[in-house]
This record gives structure tokens, sequence and C-alpha cells, in this order.
């Protein structure tokens, strides 16, 4: 059975490789041609760590027993002059998916945003990623802003 709750700092110490597991399946499945994926996932989890240890930090995990299933992270920025929820990370171990713990995090998420009196919730997730992008949709997110790159070679 699964159980969504607060992450706590002892369950980041205690479950910290977990963490970068699931933070690589989310990235090789948004970024499969990546060099730079250790270091990308070490210091994104680096940054969750601190925003937890700030107080900035939504975290919450889906646990079966002790086991980490997945996680959202999220946070509060300003955008246009509007305090936004940004959400960081979404993960769901592909073993635990189709089973609404994706859903069930958003939810508590939208929940915590309205206690917070935030009005929006943002997120990034990449175009080729159209599981993602149907999960969102499905979910009442709507685009917004289209982000686009024009690579140039090199190395700089």
């Amino acid at each position: 059975m699964i159980h969504v709750r607060p992450i706590e700092i002892k369950d980041i110490s205690e479950q910290s490789e977990r963490f970068k597991e699931l933070l690589l399946m989310c990235s090789l499945h948004n970024f499969p041609h990546s060099d730079y994926m250790n270091e990308y996932i070490i210091s994104t989890f680096e940054r969750l760590v601190q925003y937890h240890a700030d107080g900035t930090a939504i975290l919450f995990g889906a646990f079966e027993e002790t086991t980490l299933a997945g996680f959202l992270w999220a946070y509060e920025r300003m955008v246009l002059g509007e305090i936004r929820v940004h959400l960081r990370e979404l993960v769901v171990d592909s073993a635990y998916r189709r089973n609404g713990i994706g859903k069930q995090l958003i939810e508590i998420l939208i929940a915590a945003a309205k206690n917070r009196g935030i009005a929006s919730i943002e997120l990034l997730t990449s175009h080729s990623n159209s599981g993602a992008v149907s999960f969102y949709e499905n979910l009442g997110f709507e685009c917004e802003r289209v982000q686009m790159v024009k690579k140039l070679g090199g190395s700089a």
C-alpha cells in the first residue's frame, strides 16, 4: 500500500541514493543524450537538500513501507509579479506508474498551494515527453510559454 506524506530530513539522508536514482530515471527520460547527467543529478540533489534545509521546499514522498516509490519537489517563486509554486520535480518509479501516485502528489501540491494563498502552479517538461505533457494536460495544466533552443555547436 502506498502512502503519501511530507518528506522529512531523515528520509533525505536515509534514502539519498534512492532520490538520486529517481532523479536519474526522470532526467534520462527527458534528456537521453546528455553527457553531464551524473553532475546534473548530484547538483539537483544538493539543491533539493538546500531547499529543504532553508524551509523553501515543498516535498512530498510516496512510500511503499520504507521504499520511496516517487516524490514531488516544488517551491515558491515570483513570476511577472505573481507568486507561483514551481513544480521542480515529479518522479514516480516506472514500477509504480499508472497507479495514481503522480495524480495524488499533484493533488497534495494543489492543496498546499491553496493553503499558502497561491493561485498558480507552473512546471517545465520536455516537449518530447508526450506522456508527461498528456498527464499534466489531463490535470488541467495549460501551455503558457514555449522554451526554444538553437544548438550552435562547440562546448561553450
